[in-house]
């Protein structure tokens, strides 16, 4: 039986403002100590290592335990700063990270939309990143997040389904149409850890890796902002994530 859930992400998860997919969850299970660290304008480093760090500090049993993530775009960057400088960007910069038990602190560049230019520290902090960087690099980065994080959860027995935000999987298509994001399927192709990555803890809306983006735009129910609204939320909770869950702690 499933006592703790784990749930990170980037806006599409961050339930802290506006209700979503996971908000949907702790409604319908009560029962289960619900825990989301998931952060608006967090990238892959983020969400890898801020799940690590929240699993390590907290003593949940693996075997009632489940962590759900959804992942961010490949076009971000994360950076792990002191406590001073993120009290520092708080002030200034709307991308700054998360910060648990007054120990891990994050500031993001909020990706391809180029936040980080807006704000002259951030912009000092990520600049040479970018430059350093081309889509190959920040796709095989996203990559590596992915097996990093999974190879923790299973060495450690955490029960976990992964999905991502977008469909960032074609193989045709250097980006997807939410936000320009470059594709892992299309620049990784050739890249042996992508040719042998294992799928079988994902979840998708169908077998064309289609995501909560793609559900959203389908259903005419992105805003303004390329976000899903609190609709497509609840409909995607409904139909994709919870039957998956409920099956997955009936089998538990």
């Amino acid at each position: 039986m499933i006592k703790n859930l784990i749930v990170n992400g980037c806006s599409f998860t961050d339930d802290r403002v506006v209700h979503t997919w996971a908000t949907e969850l702790k409604k319908k299970y009560p029962e289960i100590d619900y825990h989301n660290i998931a952060s608006g304008g967090a990238g892959n480093d983020y969400i890898c290592n801020s799940t690590i760090d929240f699993l390590e500090k907290h003593s949940f049993n693996p075997n009632n335990t489940l962590v759900l993530i959804m992942w961010s775009g490949t076009g971000r960057k994360d950076l792990r700063i002191s406590g001073e400088w993120w009290y520092h960007l708080r002030e200034e910069s709307y991308y700054y990270g998360r910060n648990f038990n007054d120990s891990e602190y994050y500031v993001f560049s909020g990706g391809l939309t180029n936040s980080w230019t807006t704000n002259k520290t951030t912009k000092k902090m990520f600049d040479w990143l970018y430059r350093l960087s081309d889509p190959t690099t920040l796709c095989q980065n996203s990559l590596l997040n992915f097996l990093n994080l999974e190879n923790y959860l299973k060495v450690n027995q955490y029960q976990y389904k992964c999905t991502s935000y977008v469909n960032y999987w074609d193989l045709l298509e250097q980006s997807n149409f939410n936000a320009g994001d470059y594709s892992i399927g299309y620049f990784c192709k050739d890249y042996s850890l992508y040719q042998n990555y294992n799928f079988s803890n994902w979840f998708f809306v169908n077998e064309q890796k289609d995501c909560l983006a793609e559900f959203a735009h389908q259903l005419g129910e992105l805003d303004t902002t390329g976000h899903p609204t609190e609709i497509c939320h609840k409909k995607f909770a409904e139909d994709v994530v919870i039957p998956m869950i409920k099956n997955f702690i009936t089998l538990n």
